[in-house]
């Protein structure tokens, strides 16, 4: 039986590596923090929907997005 490969599409919007599901984001988050000493977070696309990785604190914005569609 063959080991499963796991490929990340990118995504055409922001050109990020796009992670399919929450767990492998905070999976992803936890790890590339750790190593880099830098925190990150993760969000949900809004050009493919799947999730990416970055640096940038949480805004205002996204927070009274996220409150909206609660």
């Amino acid at each position: 039986m063959g080991v499963a490969v796991k490929r990340f599409v990118t995504c055409p919007g922001s050109g990020k590596k796009c992670l399919p599901d929450v767990e492998t984001a905070i999976r992803k988050a936890l790890r590339y923090s750790a190593q880099r000493g830098t925190p990150l977070r993760y969000y949900r696309c809004p050009d493919c929907g799947l999730f990416h990785l970055t640096k940038r604190p949480l805004s205002r914005a996204h927070v009274d997005t996220y409150q909206r569609s609660a």
